[in-house]
């Protein structure tokens, strides 16, 4: 394994390791959108969590306040239990949010007002939810062809380049390095890079 390699691993895995804490009683503080909240945990500390597996109308799509307003709704002024799931590169813990036993997360794509992010979280159930919401034109599936927050926010930082020709050429053959510009995560392989991401190295 090469030198860059190496700190990409630890890089990844400071980013993505599991959090030290578990499911814990939280108490509301601000809806920022419909996938990112902040709470206020028994210990006194604060966090920003993204919902895990769920990707909302960015707030200048449309749908965006209408799914702020839906997440706001379901949780304000409840009691609530969230488990962690990890953490993210802007620094948000990764969590699946609970009221009275409802998985919140869901509960926001069965409704409409989320799209399920199957790139990150595969999830047959979940699956069923937004084919379910789809089916009955709920909430964003209203639009005739509503566009996914990822390729909307992809399109709004302009990589037009996203699956063009590299950036730089390999001074290794074979060696491919990609960069997700959703995540970005940077990743050094063999195979070209998925469908979505800059090559930055072939």
């Amino acid at each position: 394994m090469t030198t860059l390699a190496r700190i990409l691993t630890i890089i990844s895995f400071i980013f993505y390791a599991p959090s030290v804490f578990a499911d814990t009683e939280a108490r509301l503080l601000e809806v920022h959108d419909g996938d990112t909240i902040t709470v206020l945990y028994k210990s006194g500390k604060k966090y920003r969590i993204r919902l895990y597996g769920i990707d909302a109308p960015e707030l200048s799509q449309p749908y965006g306040h209408a799914s702020k307003n839906h997440l706001t709704l379901l949780l304000a002024g409840k009691k609530m239990t969230v488990r962690s799931e990890g953490g993210d590169t802007y620094g948000r813990k990764l969590a699946t949010v609970f009221v009275n036993g409802k998985n919140i997360n869901f509960q926001m794509v069965k409704d409409g007002y989320a799209w399920h992010y199957k790139r990150y979280y595969k999830s047959e159930k979940m699956e069923k939810a937004q084919e379910y919401a789809k089916k009955n034109a709920l909430g964003l599936w209203k639009q005739k062809n509503p566009k996914e927050p990822w390729a909307y926010r992809r399109e709004a930082k302009g990589y037009e380049n996203a699956n063009n020709k590299p950036l730089i050429k390999s001074p290794i053959k074979g060696v491919v390095i990609c960069f997700d510009p959703e995540s970005y995560k940077i990743s050094i392989g063999t195979e070209n890079c998925p469908k979505g991401s800059i090559t930055v190295v072939k």
